[in-house]
């Protein structure tokens, strides 16, 4: 039996439609986790102790803290963390919009029109 052109069309809008809940759905988890571990991050912070130095010996970016984590570590890990959460989120914004607007668009009439379906 040969595949229509309605086959192939409501199959298109089926793979739309399960694309946009899988991201969604990934998405949310991303967030959430990312928040999750934040809180974790938050709750366990430890502030570096007081250490007296002589001015010859400056503090850099190797000073650790307690558990073991740098100034400069904490910066690079939370940092794109963060712009990877925003990132994902304005993916799946922007693919739902798109999806959303070509199945919403008047391209559906017109394969009625054409008595595609």
């Amino acid at each position: 039996m040969p595949i229509s052109t309605c086959d192939i069309y409501q199959y298109t809008i089926y793979l739309q439609t399960k694309t946009i809940k899988t991201i969604s759905q990934a998405s949310t988890e991303h967030r959430s986790n990312f928040y999750t571990k934040t809180l974790e991050a938050n709750h366990s912070y430890k502030p570096e102790p007081t250490v007296y130095r002589p001015s010859s010996q400056p503090l850099d970016a190797t000073t650790t803290y307690r558990n073991g984590f740098t100034y400069k570590k904490d910066a690079e890990i939370v940092k794109p963390i963060r712009q990877k959460a925003e990132l994902s989120s304005t993916v799946v914004l922007s693919m739902q919009t798109l999806c959303t607007e070509a199945i919403s668009r008047d391209w559906l009439t017109k394969f009625a029109q054409l008595n595609w379906c």
